[in-house]
């Protein structure tokens, strides 16, 4: 029995979110042959022009027998939904994508799981979008909490298991510089690729009747220089919600913002900070932000799109003023995945479990207009 999941484009009015059920046979028509898989990642290029997906293996039994797909990198037309070519395999499943900011190049990337029975190093690979080439493939050992490309696409920014916070270069594979024990459970970086900022806790070591326990002996904010690695500014806080906290960037550069979920009888935090200091300057409540999956940000920076951890919703919200925009819940088994708008800020994706057709599940992004 094959499980696999489908890639969807959600259509949104750039002026008001219409409400309604998402049309099915739009899905059936945009399924592309040869993109079949289980899609853990994907994105609109900058420019407009396409969607691109991260596959992981799988394998699909019909009437003719057994069929393994090997997980790989499919691009689409982002107007049509046409099919248009795959850029090759993967080692692994594809858990990462990222464009440079003139969309010539992509980053792929599989994330090693370092708690598997069979360990396998994360591998990046680096795309030519001009010629369709691999230009450079090369392997972290490790795991990654959400990597970052910036965006000239020259530079990974790379935070492992173990909180230390690196850059690789990326035509040549090779590891520029390296903080440890920051104490980091998320980042990101600035539009300029200039700086990295993320929350921090620091810890020290106690014994408690006789058993070896770790306390928070400080928190905080801090930002790095992502040319040297050399500090910027840190700022401590009494905040209680730092260690769950996640960080993003607006695409001005100026500000970053904090989110914190909430839960049924509370509601999620938005917190808004000085790019230049890390001064906070506002806070708002967020409706339905529960637990934080993947984010996403339109390119004006005025709405935000939140996935939930366990991918049972899909919530849009103004950046403006907090109002929630949209709100969308999956029914068991379905459930909603990464999440990002399109250039052109009419658009906003997500992907939900395949549709069953004959005997087993096609896979590939679709366009599912929301009908009003």
């Amino acid at each position: 029995m094959i499980v696999s999941l489908l890639s969807i484009l959600l259509l949104l009015s750039t002026s008001q979110v219409p409400a309604g059920r998402l049309d099915l046979d739009s899905v059936l028509r945009n399924v592309s042959n040869g993109a079949v898989g289980t899609y853990f990642s994907w994105t609109f290029s900058p420019n407009g022009k396409w969607i691109v997906g991260g596959s992981s293996p799988v394998t699909v039994t019909d009437n003719a027998g057994k069929t393994i797909h090997p997980s790989g990198v499919f691009i689409w037309d982002a107007k049509t939904g046409k099919f248009l070519k795959r850029l090759g395999d993967h080692d692994a499943s594809v858990d990462f994508l990222a464009f440079s900011a003139n969309s010539q190049r992509l980053v792929s990337a599989h994330i090693g799981r370092v708690q598997s029975k069979d360990p396998k190093p994360s591998i990046i690979q680096v795309w030519d979008l001009r010629r369709a080439k691999l230009k450079k493939k090369f392997g972290i050992q490790g795991s990654a909490k959400r990597p970052r490309v910036t965006a000239d696409g020259k530079f990974l920014v790379w935070l492992d298991k173990e909180k230390s916070l690196s850059v690789w270069n990326l035509d040549k594979g090779k590891r520029l510089w390296q903080v440890e024990d920051t104490g980091l459970n998320n980042f990101d970086i600035s539009p300029d690729g200039k700086q990295a900022v993320g929350p921090y806790l620091q810890y020290e070591n106690i014994d408690v009747n006789g058993k070896p326990r770790r306390r928070v002996v400080g928190r905080g904010i801090k930002a790095w220089n992502l040319s040297d690695g050399e500090e910027l500014w840190q700022i401590a806080s009494d905040e209680r919600n730092l260690g769950s906290m996640q960080l993003f960037f607006l695409p001005d550069g100026k500000q970053f913002i904090g989110l914190v979920g909430g839960s049924d009888n509370k509601p999620g935090t938005l917190i808004r900070f000085n790019a230049a200091d890390g001064s906070r300057e506002e806070q708002i409540s967020l409706q339905n932000l529960g637990s934080i999956g993947t984010v996403g940000i339109s390119a004006d920076g005025n709405r935000l799109g939140v996935k939930a951890f366990m991918g049972k919703s899909l919530t849009m919200w103004s950046l403006k003023d907090g109002k929630q925009l949209l709100h969308l819940t999956a029914t068991f088994p379905n459930d909603y995945g990464t999440i990002a708008f399109s250039p052109d800020l009419n658009r906003v994706g997500g992907y939900v479990p395949g549709i069953k057709i004959k005997t087993y599940e096609v896979i590939g992004p679709g366009i599912l207009p929301l009908r009003r």
